[in-house]
């Protein structure tokens, strides 16, 4: 799925939570009845209206702003031609803005040409398909994809680039799809104690804001200290609390994140750049962020610099601004990213950042 969007959004879209199914719901497992098939409009193909027995179908989950969607699509339309006949694909858009999304699908469709040639649908104005497909197996991002084999029934979820084995074994008859069920069971268990944790972050915002900040803060050191990105995400809550009412402690909080694992680094590059830029922010601690990261970071990795010069640019820092952005040009091209063609966008968004600073000193 490629986007006009900042690198910052579209981390942040590569990864979309669904929302928490309830505990009393049935989870889709693999070696369950696959749901039916509801959508509002069919841009592509014949509609499916039932599952005809001794047929395969790939029912595969994206959205027209998800980059790594539009890198599978190709992939996708690959497999469906190699198995014409033998597997029938369909493409159903969700989680997408509502307004003037019929024209908006049609263009995206029209720009994928002939690397999308499989069927396409949009979602039910319900969300029907992202309730009982993705929201009810658990899964929580896109592009996902659901092979229902010759039964009916769901054989195998997961990434569509990781699908060419099993749809294969599917095909031929020859996958076991109860080893398939266990193994998923163990990652929707895994992701309920996810949600758990998250659920936990959620309620110490809440006692934060009651006044219960020594309850508040030790429910976020517990989960802080787990080995999981929800440790991250518990450091984060933290660090936004104590960023609305005690400065000094949250100055001290982001020095000690700052000397930290490199996911603690990009947090807080995350942090420095939503505050330096979104209306309303923390300018003042966005620089303290952007100052730690940029002292502490190793090996230049132009992602952290790129994320921190905003806090620099905001507050007239316009040479400092442009020394980070500089080391993050350097630290670009001398590191991996520079052979990956799909980073190219990247490498042109710190160029002109930096050409912005630049005109900035000029106009001074």
């Amino acid at each position: 799925m490629k986007l006009s969007i900042s690198p910052a959004l579209a981390i942040a879209a590569a990864l979309i939570l669904a929302p928490v199914a309830r505990a009393d719901e049935k989870v889709l497992l693999p070696g369950d009845k696959a749901p039916e098939i509801k959508v509002s409009k069919w841009m592509q193909g014949d509609a499916i209206k039932s599952y005809k027995k001794g047929s395969v179908y790939v029912v595969e989950f994206w959205a027209t702003w998800c980059g790594p969607c539009i890198k599978s699509i190709p992939h996708i339309n690959q497999l469906s031609i190699k198995y014409k006949g033998k597997a029938e694909f369909v493409g159903v858009s969700i989680w997408e803005e509502k307004e003037d999304l019929e024209n908006r699908t049609a263009k995206f469709m029209k720009d994928m040409g002939k690397d999308m040639t499989y069927r396409v649908a949009m979602d039910a104005a319900d969300d029907f398909m992202a309730t009982n497909w993705m929201e009810a197996s658990y899964s929580n991002g896109i592009p996902t994809a659901f092979i229902i084999n010759q039964e009916g029934k769901v054989a195998w979820i997961g990434h569509p680039m990781e699908m060419d084995e099993p749809l294969a074994q599917i095909i031929d008859k020859k996958f076991d799809i109860a080893a398939s069920r266990e193994e998923y069971k163990k990652l929707v268990e895994s992701e309920q104690e996810g949600r758990k944790d998250y659920a936990k972050i959620e309620e110490a915002e809440k006692l934060y804001k009651e006044g219960k900040v020594t309850e508040a803060l030790a429910i976020l050191n517990e989960l802080a200290a787990k080995e999981t990105q929800i440790a991250v995400d518990a450091k984060m809550m933290k660090l936004k609390l104590l960023a609305s009412d005690n400065k000094v402690a949250a100055t001290e909080f982001i020095h000690a994140l700052s000397k930290g694992e490199f996911n603690d680094q990009f947090a807080l590059a995350i942090f420095s750049i939503e505050n330096a830029t979104e209306e309303g922010g923390n300018r003042e601690l966005a620089l303290v962020a952007a100052k730690a990261v940029v002292e502490n970071v190793k090996n230049d990795d132009p992602f952290l610099l790129y994320y921190c010069a905003p806090a620099f640019s905001t507050s007239k820092d316009h040479k400092k601004a442009i020394e980070v952005l500089e080391r993050a040009l350097k630290g670009f091209d001398s590191g991996p990213y520079a052979a990956d063609s799909d980073m190219k966008d990247f490498r042109e968004e710190i160029v002109k950042a930096l050409e912005k600073e630049k005109a900035a000193i000029d106009k001074s």
